[in-house]
């Protein structure tokens, strides 16, 4: 029996499409307060494998759920987490990321689960000098421009780490940005609501981009293999966010943003967000955490997943494509 943890989410959405797509039953487990919204819009061209989706209740933070519906799973995919670079946020992201995942690898050796994929982020593998390419032995070096996020993903992959070293048949898959339809004010796909908006600015960084289905699909091709004890960085492209904002605009039917936002623009940008946020509750789409991010020019090799697995990738322009079609049909 597969289990899914986080199927509400973006990359926990997607896979549970591919896996009903083999037609393999599998357990999804939820809080009771989640919507399944997201999920339901993956699934909206081929609903009839829904039925294949068997959901429970359980929260990641409680033992006892997790031991009741972890009883019987034999593969485990951990997609739940939490990300925001909100400052506001970082104790109760600390909590979900590295208590939860704690949890889960607990709840895996009590329930005897054969093997758990673990859902990183290359935030937790750091940052390098600028054209220094990113791999997974790539050292974490403590930073103040680590994000609260960064440093709750890294303390999450220690605890898989320790369950390894202790026996646990585990692998960790370390996605850059995921390009997918999700839910459009959080994450990723925030970057589509935003162009949909009206974006002028963009940054001047890069970064790795990566279609959500292929990061589902290298996370089955691993639990599928003998592979354990490894992490596997998750990357189609290296490219520039002006590139990435650009194509976005031109599949939505919007402006392109034309200014690059030098440092004083988005230092303002940032704090003016921050007032909002305080003032009216909106999560602010620009953070000081982003602001940092959103200046580096990074690439991350993507070579070890496809020697390991031989996935081929999905152009990002089409993956682009894709979910601006999706975002389109959402928004009619």
């Amino acid at each position: 029996m597969i289990l899914v943890t986080g199927g509400t989410g973006l990359v926990g959405s997607h896979l549970l499409f591919q896996l009903a797509r083999r037609k393999v039953p599998v357990i999804a487990i939820k809080r009771n307060t989640a919507d399944e919204c997201l999920v339901k819009n993956v699934f909206y061209h081929q609903p009839q494998l829904y039925k294949y989706i068997q959901w429970k209740d359980a929260d990641i933070l409680d033992i006892s759920s997790l031991q009741t519906v972890l009883r019987g799973a034999h593969y485990v995919y951990h997609c739940a987490g939490k990300v925001s670079y909100v400052p506001g946020d970082a104790a109760r992201m600390n909590t979900i990321n590295v208590r939860g995942t704690e949890n889960i690898v607990r709840t895996c050796f009590e329930t005897g689960v054969k093997k758990l994929c673990y859902v990183s982020s290359v935030s937790a593998i750091n940052r390098v000098n600028e054209n220094e390419i990113i791999t997974e032995d790539t050292p974490w070096r403590i930073s103040k421009e680590n994000s609260n996020y960064a440093i709750s993903k890294y303390e999450a992959e220690k605890m898989v780490w320790m369950g390894i070293k202790n026996g646990l048949n585990a692998v960790i898959v370390n996605p850059t940005i995921i390009i997918g339809s999700g839910k459009w004010n959080n994450g990723s796909a925030a970057m589509f609501n935003q162009v949909w908006k009206g974006l002028k600015f963009y940054p001047a960084g890069t970064a790795g981009f990566v279609d959500v289905r292929d990061v589902c699909t290298a996370m089955i091709l691993l639990m599928e293999s003998g592979i354990h004890s490894e992490r596997f960085i998750i990357n189609s492209e290296n490219l520039s966010y002006k590139q990435v904002f650009e194509t976005i605009a031109v599949h939505l039917g919007k402006p392109k943003p034309i200014l690059r936002a030098n440092y004083f623009l988005l230092e303002t940008a940032w704090r003016v967000a921050a007032l909002k946020k305080y003032l009216t509750g909106e999560t602010p789409f620009i953070t000081k955490e982003t602001v940092i991010s959103g200046r580096k020019k990074m690439q991350f090799s993507n070579e070890k997943i496809r020697q390991a697995t031989q996935i081929n990738f999905t152009p990002v322009e089409q993956s682009i494509k894709n979910t601006c079609d999706e975002f389109l049909r959402q928004h009619r």
